[in-house]
């Protein structure tokens, strides 16, 4: 979006529609109930963590040295 030949960022776009909405008796900005939910528009999707991945390789190379220490013992 682009104002006065200058782009907005997307969280100034944001801001600026939450400023134009009615007022309550709170004085904050009336959301439109369409908005105040995801209603389905967001989909949560499983994935494997971030977190997990240097887990794993640490877990495989705990397994490579475990396997060649029994390889080794038993020669």
């Amino acid at each position: 979006m682009r104002v006065d030949g200058e782009e907005l960022k997307v969280w100034e776009v944001v801001v600026d529609y939450t400023l134009s909405q009615p007022v309550n008796h709170e004085g904050l900005p009336q959301i439109d109930e369409y908005y105040r939910e995801p209603t389905n528009r967001i989909n949560v999707a499983w994935s494997f963590p971030i977190a997990g991945y240097p887990l794993a390789v640490l877990v495989g190379l705990v397994a490579i040295v475990v396997s060649f220490k029994v390889v080794r013992v038993r020669k």
